[in-house]
């Protein structure tokens, strides 16, 4: 018996790991939330459950590996607030087709009114995965006060950035983000990860991405398609040259030099893009501003089709000092972009811009 004692040991020490791994089992309606390194186990119920989950005391120590398991059903942000997510988190749904998040409350005004109903991501080690985002809140299961009429959409789903707020903070770490099988409905720009200055005279804030180095993967990403009557902004906003002066791209501020890698794979876009045709957006804008960046954006195995401009890269575009600078790079592996000319004619253009500058 003396000598089976280490091996019964190993056994439990497997067994212990094996019950830590395993999925806990969320049902229809029900967020399982748990601190894997605290041990702390929760289920959570209603509509509010994953913002119940994300915002509980017990789930906020930094670093810890926190998971939101979410099961078949339609969730919201409850009272309409963004859900900010630091290092070490993971939210994982049923499924798209089985599992969707709403928002409460629709952000049409970042600068004036602030990002609500949004997802946050401000720490290394995200990842994001199995779920629908519904920008429509008027489609949820309890829509919140500023759900308004003129406003049901919203302009943002996935937000990456160090803060959001009067002042810019220290570089922060947001490496290693994950988000796999994402659709996302009735957001503007569904993933926005990009600097803006903050306006004090009138008290308006900025938004920060300051960043370390970092390599993130966005896999089978997915939004609505042209049966939808809706036209997005831009899919994927990584600085826009268009609007340098409020969208300034990653990197703006760092304290030094810096390496962004993305890798997008395995996504099918077919979607109506940007006002007037698309022809100041595009599926992707990137922009490098600051003179210490280099920004490169990998897309593979996908396929997008959409306006005449599908990807916008742009570098020196705001004229401040260390802005003439950095390096922005696009490369694409069996991938299809197929621009969409007819676009251009949309009838919400007026006529004299109904073609493009150049």
């Amino acid at each position: 018996m003396g000598r089976a004692r280490p091996r019964l040991f190993a056994l439990a020490a497997l067994a212990a790991l094996a019950c830590e791994r395993a999925a806990p089992l969320a049902g229809p309606g029900e967020v399982v939330c748990r601190d894997l390194d605290a041990g702390w186990q929760h289920t959570f119920t209603g509509d509010a459950a994953l913002a119940d989950c994300v915002r509980a005391p017990a789930m906020q120590a930094e670093g810890h590996r926190r998971e939101a398991w979410l099961g078949p059903g339609a969730f919201d942000f409850g009272d309409g607030r963004r859900l900010e997510l630091g290092s070490g988190w993971t939210l994982r749904g049923a499924g798209t087709d089985a599992t969707r998040l709403v928002a409460s409350r629709a952000t049409f005004d970042v600068f004036r009114d602030g990002i609500h109903s949004a997802l946050f991501v401000r720490g290394a080690g995200v990842t994001l995965t199995g779920f629908t985002f519904d920008g429509f809140c008027h489609t949820g299961p309890s829509p919140g006060p500023g759900c308004e009429a003129a406003h049901q959409n919203t302009l943002l789903a996935i937000v990456v950035a160090c803060g959001f707020g009067p002042e810019r903070p220290p570089d922060c770490d947001v490496d290693g983000l994950v988000v796999e099988d994402v659709r996302v409905v009735g957001a503007k720009v569904p993933f926005l990860a990009t600097s803006t200055p903050p306006a004090p005279e009138r008290g308006e804030p900025g938004l920060y991405a300051n960043f370390h180095d970092l390599h993130w993967t966005l896999r089978r990403f997915s939004v609505s398609g042209r049966d939808k009557s809706f036209r997005y902004a831009r899919v994927f906003e990584l600085g826009n040259g268009a609007t340098a002066e409020l969208s300034q791209g990653p990197g703006v501020g760092v304290e030094a030099p810096r390496r962004y890698v993305i890798d997008i794979e395995d996504s099918d876009l077919d979607v109506a893009i940007g006002r007037w045709g698309g022809q100041l957006a595009g599926v992707l804008t990137m922009a490098v501003n600051d003179d210490r960046v280099d920004l490169t954006v990998n897309l593979r195995r996908s396929r997008w089709r959409a306006a005449a401009r599908l990807v916008g890269i742009a570098n020196g575009a705001v004229d401040r000092d260390g802005a003439r600078g950095g390096r922005a790079t696009f490369r694409a592996y069996d991938a299809e972009l197929l621009a969409v000319p007819a676009e251009l004619a949309h009838p919400e253009a007026p006529p004299a811009q109904r073609c493009p500058p150049f």
